[in-house]
């Protein structure tokens, strides 16, 4: 529910005093239990999760760059993610082990800044989306008797606020 990060960024070209490419690595760290949606399906089940998205941003206006003298600004960007739910967690089974490995998919971001009072602010989301895959065991172990389709996904709303500038 609640995640605490910190997201270093580097502009790899300035094309203009508002307008950059960089490159970005928002590492997260959560708060929260995880586990399965239902008893028909197995999955992985802990507390905690860990977040680390390798991310392409344009930015425009505001906070692009040291040199920026707008109010306002965008930024648009794409990658990928590093996903860990259940981090402390007590897998009993090497099968339970299996499931709660973590995993990598492709990400896409978009934001906003602006100047609060006198402090630049970005407010971000975020999409993951993994690949579409069968689930064919139950939370028991069994083998699914009808096919079910799923697709891991993160969505996340993040308020930033700069500590340089």
């Amino acid at each position: 529910v609640y995640s605490f990060g910190l997201e270093p960024r580097y502009n790899i070209i300035d094309f203009e005093d508002n307008l950059a490419l960089s490159i970005s690595a928002p590492i997260t760290i959560g708060l929260g239990t995880s586990g399965p949606a239902s008893d028909e399906v197995q999955g992985s089940s802990g507390f905690g999760n860990f977040q680390m998205p390798l991310l392409l941003h344009i930015y425009y206006g505001t906070g692009s760059t040291y040199y920026a003298q707008d109010d306002f600004g965008i930024n648009i960007g794409a990658g990928f993610e590093l996903n860990k739910l259940g981090l402390f967690t007590i897998a009993s089974t090497e099968e339970e082990r299996n499931i709660n490995k973590a995993w990598i998919m492709p990400a896409v971001t978009a934001g906003v800044h602006f100047y609060r009072g006198s402090s630049p602010m970005e407010v971000n989301i975020k999409y993951g989306f993994g690949p579409i895959e069968n689930q064919i065991i139950d939370g028991f172990g069994n083998r699914l008797k009808s096919r079910r389709v799923t697709r891991a996904t993160s969505l996340k709303l993040s308020f930033i606020y700069l500590l340089s500038q």
